[in-house]
């Protein structure tokens, strides 16, 4: 069976020819999606090359084209290539415009849509659960590998951002804007968990997290149930950035932390845990009820 697909461009027809094995096709259904895939990569090479011309007519005056060069992004339909200008503007700087209209970051593979969308599946499952279910999605369009080398990408990068931020902050003595939200108090909670590591030196990795809030309200039901007051959840990403610090630069961006006058770190007997009192300002320490019922009564023990 052999599919025609006639795209019209500006009056320009581009036919697109696409054979399909209808004998036994039990799996019509995957078999059509990469076919509309198909479709959509023709449509959005068009498209950007559209956009990409748009942007050449509207250029500032004074800039000069020095050359064509090609990208590819990773879509939810697959890869699709595009060529785009390099420009040079009057002070020497280097331009891609169809880059920076479309708020494509350099050296990433994935389109914004799609790293949110990994990003936020990412947060509720297991790497290999979001690359197994993506691929079944999207009938093998874009494939466990290219899932996980997205993901390793998009993490990656987080760290990196991170790492700067905090050799500006605690290196160089930028501190950074603080956040909108003046609160006197803020309650941390710290925990750490092993995960089991493969093809790697160590075997287990202590992944370690920490939440900060503001308080507790009532929720409007029969039963006494509490929720937290403006949630914020860390984990560790590098473990050359001290665990707290790191933390607080990601609370900075929510809260003003030097409106703080108390922040109440509750948690097991970790010692990493502990270095919280030196890592955050005006900090109490205390034991959660488990930890701490735990050690009054082996204190009672002895």
């Amino acid at each position: 069976m052999t599919i025609s697909i006639i795209i019209k461009d500006d009056g320009k027809k581009q036919e697109e020819t696409i054979t399909v094995d209808s004998e036994n096709c039990k799996d019509w259904e995957e078999v059509s999606y990469q076919v509309g895939c198909r479709v959509s990569r023709k449509v959005a090479t068009l498209l950007l090359a559209d956009i990409e011309e748009g942007l050449n007519q509207k250029r500032p005056k004074g800039w000069k084209i020095k050359g064509f060069y090609e990208r590819t992004r990773v879509t939810r339909f697959g890869d699709v290539t595009v060529p785009r200008r390099l420009y040079k503007d009057d002070k020497g700087d280097s331009h891609f415009l169809l880059d920076e209209d479309l708020d494509w970051p350099p050296f990433r593979m994935a389109t914004p849509s799609l790293t949110e969308a990994l990003v936020e599946l990412s947060t509720q499952c297991s790497f290999w659960r979001v690359s197994q279910t993506l691929e079944k999605l999207t009938a093998g369009v874009l494939t466990k590998s290219t899932i996980h080398s997205l993901l390793q990408e998009v993490s990656g990068a987080f760290m990196e951002e991170e790492k700067r931020d905090w050799e500006a902050c605690f290196g160089e003595g930028k501190l950074p804007p603080g956040g909108d939200r003046k609160v006197s108090t803020l309650f941390v909670e710290a925990d750490g968990i092993q995960v089991h590591l493969q093809r790697e030196n160590q075997e287990r990795y202590e992944l370690k997290s920490a939440i900060a809030y503001e308080g507790w309200e009532l929720l409007p039901q029969t039963d006494e149930r509490y929720r937290l007051v403006s949630k914020k959840i860390y984990c560790q990403g590098d473990n050359n950035i001290p665990f707290f610090e790191g933390a607080s630069l990601l609370w900075d961006r929510y809260w003003d932390m030097s409106c703080l006058e108390l922040i109440v770190l509750g948690g097991d007997d970790a010692d990493w845990i502990s270095k919280g009192e030196e890592e955050l300002p005006c900090c109490i320490r205390q034991l959660d009820g488990f930890h701490l019922s735990r050690s009054c009564r082996r204190g009672w023990e002895k």
